[in-house]
């Protein structure tokens, strides 16, 4: 069984949560006997103490530099993968060559989905409605209008990338209450919810009240601006 992981980051799991999962999978599916291939679109910063393969190009640009998408379209034939795992499925050119590569009808495609499908939404309100009225009229019509554009926008998105795979990923079944709301009559039988592996806990008997929060600082992505006046609001009601 050949497995081929497609990702736009470096092969680094210092790099971010899909370069760990990446990693994760790879030393599983090779632990498993599955012969593995990685591909970063990212000519630099990784991690040259990887024990599986793992290919990239030479050249800056990422997907977006034409000479790096021949060079995986290469790396598919030369594989020739049985499954292929697409880590960064919103990046039209990796998409594209994907489901036009001469070898389509050989492998499966397994598309996934690493962010909430509403963070635009969240972007908007926080630019347009900060406390959760808009500050004025053109900025509700604003809101408004964008929504909408980006609802049926991102409802061609979502189609596309369930018709053209086998399967698509999503990391919580919230995602599928949110694809829901883009695509009412999806194909549920390609979406299937993987969450994020996470290392065991070990539990202790007791601990002082502190809440940790680790991971970067984004609020475009992460929204961590938001943490602050969610703990707040919750300590006053579980104060404990």
């Amino acid at each position: 069984m050949k497995v081929l992981i497609v990702m736009t980051g470096p092969v680094n799991a210092q790099y971010g949560g899909v370069q760990r999962i990446t990693i994760n999978l790879a030393r599983y599916f090779v632990k498993k006997g599955m012969d593995v291939l990685v591909f970063s679109f990212a000519n630099e910063h990784h991690d040259h103490e990887i024990n599986f393969n793992y290919k990239y190009p030479r050249l800056s640009g990422k997907n977006h530099n034409q000479n790096n998408i021949h060079v995986f379209s290469e790396a598919i034939s030369n594989f020739q993968p049985d499954i292929v795992i697409n880590q960064s499925p919103y990046e039209k050119s990796i998409f594209n060559k994907l489901i036009r590569h001469p070898l389509r009808a050989e492998y499966m495609l397994i598309n996934c989905l690493h962010n909430s499908l509403f963070s635009y939404f969240n972007t908007l309100n926080a630019k347009y409605a900060p406390d959760g009225k808009p500050t004025s009229f053109s900025n509700f019509v604003k809101l408004k209008l964008f929504s909408r554009v980006h609802r049926i926008r991102h409802s061609m998105t979502l189609a596309k990338f369930i018709k053209q795979s086998d399967f698509f990923v999503t990391e919580a079944l919230t995602n599928q209450d949110e694809l829901r709301y883009y695509l009412p009559d999806y194909d549920s039988r390609k979406v299937r919810t993987i969450p994020n592996p996470g290392p065991e806990i070990k539990r202790e008997t007791s601990k002082e009240s502190i809440l940790l929060h680790v991971g970067r600082i984004n609020d475009s992505q992460k929204r961590s601006d938001l943490l602050i006046p969610f703990w707040e609001r919750a300590h006053k009601l579980q104060p404990d």
